[in-house]
C-alpha cells in the first residue's frame, strides 16, 4: 500500500531496500516470511530528498490469477511492460495509466487502486525499483485520497493450448 502515512508499531515492522536483494525471487522470498510470520514489510525507496515506503501486499494463500485483468505490469530484463504484451510501459503515460487501469470502481466509484508487478524469480530488482518509483511518482500527482495498492508476484506463464484433436486422427 502506498499513499497514506500508516500509524505502526516500529517492532512489527521490517524495512527492505530492493538493493539488498540479488534477484526478484529472493525479495518475494524474503517479504512472505515476513508477512506470513505477524510482521509487515515494507520497502524503502529513496528518492532525491524523499524517502517513499511501499507497503507490498503478499498473500500467504495466493490469490487466482486472472488473465483479463489489466492491472499487471511484467518486468521483464529491468523493463515494464503491459501485461501479456510486447508494449513497454510509458511513463509518460504513467498517470493516465494509473487512472484507466489500475483503478477498481465498484457501481462507477473508484475506491482503490491496485498494481500486480510480476517478475520472474531471477529478474534483478533494479527494473522493479525504477518502476515502482515511477510509480508513485506519478501516483502522488493524482488528487485522491485512496490508496494505490502494489501487489508482487511471480510471473504466471499461461498454460499450453490444448492439444488439436486433429493431429489425433
Amino acid at each position: 500500500m502506498y499513499g497514506t502515512a500508516q500509524d505502526k508499531n516500529d517492532s512489527l515492522f521490517v524495512s527492505l531496500r530492493l538493493s539488498d536483494f540479488d534477484n526478484y525471487g529472493k525479495l518475494l522470498e524474503r517479504i512472505t516470511t515476513i508477512d506470513c510470520n505477524d510482521s509487515v514489510a515494507q520497502i524503502i525507496i529513496e528518492d532525491e530528498n524523499v524517502q517513499r515506503v511501499v507497503f507490498p501486499l503478499i498473500e500467504c494463500k495466493p490469490p487466482p490469477f486472472c488473465p483479463k485483468s489489466s492491472h499487471y505490469a511484467t518486468i521483464v530484463n529491468g523493463k515494464a511492460y503491459h501485461y501479456s504484451s510486447l508494449d513497454l510501459i510509458d511513463f509518460d503515460l504513467l498517470q493516465t495509466i494509473i487512472q484507466k487501469d489500475y483503478a477498481l470502481d465498484f457501481k462507477g466509484a473508484v475506491t482503490m487502486y491496485l498494481v500486480i508487478i510480476e517478475a520472474n524469480p531471477e529478474e534483478n530488482t533494479n527494473g522493479v525499483e525504477d518502476f515502482i518509483l515511477h510509480l508513485t511518482r506519478e501516483f502522488d500527482a493524482i488528487e485522491t485520497n485512496l490508496y494505490l495498492n502494489i501487489a508482487l508476484w511471480t510471473t504466471v506463464m499461461s498454460p499450453p493450448p490444448p492439444p488439436n484433436e486433429l493431429e489425433d486422427i
